[in-house]
């Protein structure tokens, strides 16, 4: 009985080992160009890095330049999707920035980061839609400066991206700092489904408003002795960094554009009742629209924990009942 149970098993080794070599293997060449590229080959999702105001896309070199040796050994596209009348930084396969500050050669403070969220982020509002400025009591254009905005940027590498002409579209991370999340997140409002995002991460980014913007609000439309009893009274020491400090500079040099005005608080978290506003379209905009179906990462610092590094709230939803409610709380947890 052993010996047969024994035989039995030889048989059906080798009967295995036969039929293995039987079969025809193929070896998959990832590392051709598109389309002869075999759609199967794991290849990352591109990351697309976003700054935030007063600043352009050159902050996020020292993270590319730390990360693109981790990509090296992925099939990258034969282009890669560069816009080459914005970019600053470095481009790597896999690693991108998107850039609405000032351009490659201009040197003005980053003024193009403070015009309105709407511009930088659909080109549909950007060609359509004349800004009311609150401040002229007018309404002015989006500059002709020939720039992609956030939905052509992400359109473009998802484009460079695909296996080959007729496959689909991969998505992409949104890493974004400060405002550069605002304007993620309403892109993603203004396109729930088929974004082509698969995270969105922001890092340090006011989602309530800043009191800052409303304090410039205030500031830009105050009479100059009102300015000098404000000075005196409530956080001086900041203020006064603000308007010195040459990296903020720019905050002053143009106050009077779109950003300022978008990233205003509506509650009453104001220090004064002469720096509050009642609202703020972009703010009531994001309170009234659920999160689209993505994958949320929100770094909300608020008490220091040992050590004295803040806490981290982490939210990753799948539909957009859940995303919603996750958000409000990460965002809750901040006060």
């Amino acid at each position: 009985m052993v010996k047969r149970i024994f035989s039995l098993g030889i048989c059906f080794l080798c009967g295995m080992q036969f039929s293995a070599l039987s079969q025809t293997s193929k070896v998959l060449e990832w590392r051709l160009p598109p389309p002869q590229q075999d759609p199967r080959v794991y290849r990352p999702e591109p990351i697309l890095f976003v700054h935030g105001i007063n600043a352009n896309d050159s902050g996020w070199q020292n993270a590319i330049d730390a990360l693109h040796t981790s990509f090296g050994a992925y099939q990258a596209p034969n282009t890669l999707p560069i816009d080459t009348s914005a970019q600053r930084a470095t481009q790597y396969a896999f690693l991108h920035t998107f850039n609405y500050g000032d351009r490659p050669g201009v040197s003005t403070r980053d003024r193009q980061s403070f015009d309105t969220i709407r511009w930088n982020a659909w080109a549909a509002d950007r060609d359509g839609w004349p800004l009311p400025n609150p401040y002229k009591g007018t309404t002015q254009n989006a500059p002709a400066d020939g720039r992609q905005t956030l939905d052509e940027r992400i359109a473009a590498i998802r484009v460079a991206y695909r296996a080959s002409a007729g496959a689909d579209s991969p998505n992409v991370i949104l890493v974004a700092h400060s405002l550069g999340g605002l304007l993620s997140h309403y892109y993603l409002l203004n396109k729930p489904t088929d974004h082509g995002v698969r995270r969105l991460v922001t890092i340090a980014t006011p989602h309530l408003g800043s009191h800052v913007a409303n304090w410039l609000s205030w500031y830009n439309n105050a009479n100059p002795l009102s300015k000098m009893w404000d000075n005196c009274r409530a956080e001086p020491a900041l203020r006064l960094f603000l308007m010195n400090y040459p990296d903020t500079a720019g905050f002053f040099a143009h106050g009077r554009r779109g950003a300022v005005w978008d990233l205003r608080m509506v509650d009453n978290r104001s220090t004064t009742s002469a720096h509050q506003h009642g609202s703020n379209p972009l703010m009531d905009f994001f309170q009234a629209h659920s999160a689209p179906v993505s994958e949320y990462v929100f770094s909300v610092y608020h008490k220091p924990l040992a050590g004295g590094i803040g806490a981290l709230s982490v939210a990753i939803n799948q539909n957009p009942a859940s995303a919603e409610s996750e958000r409000s709380a990460a965002l809750q947890s901040a006060n």
